[in-house]
C-alpha cells in the first residue's frame, strides 16, 4: 500500500479571510493617504522661491514707479522645536502655537536709538539750566524800565527747545523731543545696559522678539528670533519713519484652528533708557475654525481679507463662511494714511498679489501714546504672525521652514528726491560740499501732552501741527540753506502754511514765508523725472546772506516785506539779516520752524503722521568764490 505523497504537487491553502481583508484595508488607507495628501498639496501661488521672487520684482517696480524706495526682508518663522532646551526664560511659549515676525535689515540699531534719546534728555537739562539762568539774570536786573517776565513764562514766540549746539563748521542735528516729565540727571551706560537686558527679556502672555538661546547671563541679549540687539543686520525690531510702511504679500497657512498678523508698538526709547510696551496697536488680522476640519465652512471666519473672500465693511469687519486657509493676501502697515493709500493702489496695479486687489488689507497703526511721547522717532514696531493646531503638521512644517512671504519696507521718495537733486547739482559743478539733515521733528500734538507731563507748550495753538527743522548756520555768502519740504496747502493738510527761519538763542523769528510765496518751487528740480507730477506739492526755498541779482525784492508776495524773490531755477531765496533788527549773526545757530494750519478736513491742524517733514540741504564752496555764482 502507498501512501500518499506530499510533494509540491499538492494545492495551495488559500489565505485566511481576516488577512485578506487587512491587506485590502492597508491598500486603501495607502491609496486614500496619497490622494488626501496631493488634495492637501499647498495652492499658494507663492510656495517655491522663484514665485517669491517674481511677486518681489513686480511689487518693487510698482512701487518704485509710485515713487517709494524698496527694501527688501523676509518672514521669520519659529517652531516650538527650536527652542533652546536651556533657555532661562522660554518666554511663555507653549506646544499648540508657534510665532513668525517680519524681519528687514537694520535702520536704527537700538544703541543708536538709545543714545537718541540721551542726547534729547541731556539738550533738556541743558535748557532748563540755562532758563533757571535767564531768570536769575531777571532778577538781578536793575533796569526798571526793562518790562519783567514771570518765571514760569516763555518768552514771545517761544518753543521748547531741543537741540544740540555744535561747531559751526559741523552739522547740527535736530534731536526728538519726546515731553517726558524731565528727570534730574543722565543716567550712566552702565545703567542703560542693565536697562535694556531688563526690558529686553520683559514679557507678559507672549514671547519677546527674542527667545533666551543659552542660560548664560552674558548670552542674555542673543536672540532665536532676531532683534538687532546682537548688532546684526536684520531685526524683527522694526524703527519706521512716519512716512514708511511695511508691505507684506503672502499666503495663510493650509488649515488651522488660528492664523494672525497683528501690528505692535514694540519698545519705548527715553532719555537714554528703554522699555518694553510690546503693546498690540489694535484688533489682529486673523482667521480661525470652531470644532474639526471637518469641511463646514460655516464654522470659519476671518478678518483678514484673502483671494478667498473679502472682509466687508460692515458686520464688525468679519467675513463668517468662508475658509481662507492656504490663499494669498497682503497686508500693509503704517503710521500715515497718505502713503497707506499710495502704497495700495501701487500694490493693486501690479499683479504681485494672489487675489489681486480685493486681498489686499491696509493697516493704520494707532498714534495714541498716553502723552508719554511726540514722536514715533522714539519708539520702535513690530509685525508679528501668530498660528495654533495644524490640521497636518507635515503642511505646517513645509509652510514653516520656507514660509512663503514677500516683506518689503517702503520709504517715499518725492520729498528726498528734490533735497538730492539739489546736493546732485552742486556736486557736478564741483567746489562744493553738501549735506542732507532730515532730523525735523514734531514738537507736540495736543495740550494735553503738556498738561500730563508739566511741560511747557509755549502757548500752542490745535489750529496747526509744530513741525521743528533741524539747526543750521549762515556764517557767509559761501553757504547756502535750501529747505524742502511739502506745501500742505496744496495737499488738502492746511488752509494756509508757512515757513520761518529762528534766531535760536533768542527765540527770535528773523524771516518768514507763506505757501502764496513758495508755490511750484520744486517743480524744475524734479522735472522729467518719475516723481514730476508731486513736484507741484513740494517746495524748495533758499536761505542765504544775499540772494542773487534779480532776486532781491522786497514786494514779492508772502515774503512779508523780507528781501527775495524767485531764482531762474524757479527756487524762491530769502535773504536771512546778519546785522540789525530782526537778525542772526554769522555764527549763531538757526533753526527752521514749519506751520501747517487748519487742515481742509476738520478745520484744526493736521494729524502729525499724515505730515511729510523738512528736509535740510547746506551748501558750502570752498573756494574763494561764492556759492551764489551757480544760482
Amino acid at each position: 500500500m502507498t501512501t500518499p505523497s506530499s510533494s509540491s504537487s499538492s494545492p495551495p491553502r488559500p489565505l485566511p479571510r481576516a488577512r485578506v481583508l487587512l491587506a485590502a484595508a492597508c491598500a486603501a488607507i495607502v491609496l486614500l493617504d496619497r490622494a488626501s495628501a496631493a488634495a492637501a498639496a499647498p495652492s499658494c501661488p507663492l510656495s517655491s522661491p522663484s514665485a517669491r521672487d517674481a511677486a518681489s520684482t513686480d511689487a518693487s517696480r510698482a512701487f518704485d514707479a509710485a515713487g517709494f524706495d524698496v527694501t527688501e526682508g523676509a518672514m521669520w518663522v519659529f517652531k516650538y522645536a527650536d527652542i533652546d532646551e536651556d533657555c532661562r526664560d522660554c518666554y511663555h511659549v507653549n506646544p499648540t502655537s508657534t510665532y513668525g515676525c517680519a524681519l528687514l535689515p537694520v535702520t536704527d540699531a537700538p544703541t543708536a536709538l538709545l543714545r537718541r534719546s540721551e542726547a534729547a534728555e541731556r539738550a533738556r537739562v541743558a535748557e532748563r539750566a540755562a532758563r533757571s539762568r535767564s531768570t536769575d539774570d531777571d532778577d538781578d536786573d536793575d533796569d526798571a524800565s526793562a518790562p519783567r517776565r514771570p518765571a514760569s513764562a516763555s518768552r514771545a514766540g517761544s518753543l521748547p527747545s531741543t537741540a544740540t549746539t555744535r561747531d559751526a563748521s559741523s552739522d547740527s542735528t535736530a534731536v526728538v523731543v519726546d515731553a517726558q516729565r524731565p528727570i534730574a540727571a543722565i543716567v550712566d551706560a552702565a545703567r542703560r545696559r542693565a536697562e535694556y537686558r531688563e526690558a529686553s527679556n520683559d514679557a507678559l502672555s507672549a514671547p519677546a522678539l527674542g527667545l533666551a538661546s543659552s542660560s548664560s547671563a552674558a548670552a542674555a541679549m542673543q536672540r532665536v528670533i532676531p532683534d538687532g540687539s546682537d548688532g546684526s543686520d536684520a531685526s524683527c525690531e522694526l524703527s519706521l519713519r512716519p512716512d514708511e510702511v511695511i508691505a507684506v504679500i503672502g499666503c495663510t497657512p493650509p488649515r488651522a484652528k488660528y492664523f494672525g498678523l497683528t501690528p505692535y508698538l514694540h519698545r519705548v526709547y527715553q532719555a537714554g533708557s528703554v522699555r518694553t510696551a510690546f503693546a498690540s496697536l489694535g484688533d489682529s488680522l486673523s482667521a480661525g475654525v470652531a470644532g474639526g476640519f471637518d469641511g463646514d465652512d460655516s464654522r470659519y471666519f476671518t478678518r483678514l481679507s484673502t483671494a478667498a473672500g473679502t472682509v466687508p465693511r460692515g458686520g464688525g469687519g468679519v467675513l463668517r463662511g468662508v475658509d481662507c486657509f492656504d490663499r494669498g493676501f497682503a497686508a500693509l502697515f503704517g503710521l500715515s494714511r497718505t502713503t497707506l493709500d499710495r502704497a495700495a493702489d501701487a500694490l493693486a496695479s501690479s499683479g504681485a498679489v494672489p487675489g489681486g486687489a480685493a486681498a489686499i488689507n491696509s493697516y493704520g497703526l494707532s498714534t495714541q501714546n498716553g502723552g508719554l511721547l511726540t514722536s514715533y522717532d522714539a519708539v520702535t514696531h513690530a509685525v508679528l504672525l501668530r498660528h495654533a493646531v495644524a490640521e497636518d503638521e507635515r503642511l505646517w512644517d513645509a509652510f514653516a521652514n520656507d514660509p512663503p512671504f514677500v516683506v518689503l519696507r517702503l520709504t517715499p521718495q518725492a520729498l528726498t528726491a528734490v533735497a538730492s537733486a539739489v546736493a546732485s547739482h552742486f556736486s557736478s559743478v564741483g567746489d562744493f560740499v553738501t549735506t542732507q539733515n532730515t532730523g525735523a521733528q514734531i514738537l507736540f500734538d495736543n495740550g494735553q501732552q503738556c498738561i500730563d507731563t508739566t511741560w511747557n507748550c509755549g502757548g500752542d495753538n490745535r489750529d496747526t501741527t509744530y513741525i521743528r527743522g533741524p539747526t543750521f548756520r549762515i556764517p557767509s555768502n559761501d553757504v547756502v540753506v535750501y529747505v524742502v519740504g511739502v506745501n500742505h496747502a496744496t495737499t488738502g493738510n492746511a488752509h494756509y502754511a508757512n515757513l520761518a527761519v529762528y534766531n535760536q538763542a533768542r527765540n527770535l523769528g528773523v524771516v518768514a514765508v507763506d505757501d502764496a510765496s513758495y508755490e511750484n518751487t520744486a517743480v524744475e528740480w524734479l522735472r522729467g523725472t518719475v516723481y514730476e507730477d508731486d513736484a507741484p506739492s513740494l517746495y524748495a526755498v533758499a536761505f542765504a546772506r544775499t540772494c542773487p541779482d534779480g532776486a532781491r525784492r522786497r514786494d514779492v508776495p508772502g515774503l512779508h516785506g523780507r528781501v527775495g524773490g524767485r531764482m531762474p531755477d524757479g527756487t524762491l531765496c530769502v535773504e536771512v539779516p546778519a546785522t540789525g533788527f530782526p537778525s542772526a549773526a554769522a555764527d549763531e545757530d538757526l533753526v527752521v520752524m514749519e506751520r501747517p494750519y487748519n487742515t481742509l478736513g476738520t478745520t484744526v491742524g493736521p494729524e502729525w503722521n499724515t505730515l511729510a517733514l523738512p528736509v535740510v540741504v547746506t551748501v558750502r564752496r570752498n573756494s574763494l568764490a561764492s556759492a551764489l555764482d551757480t544760482f
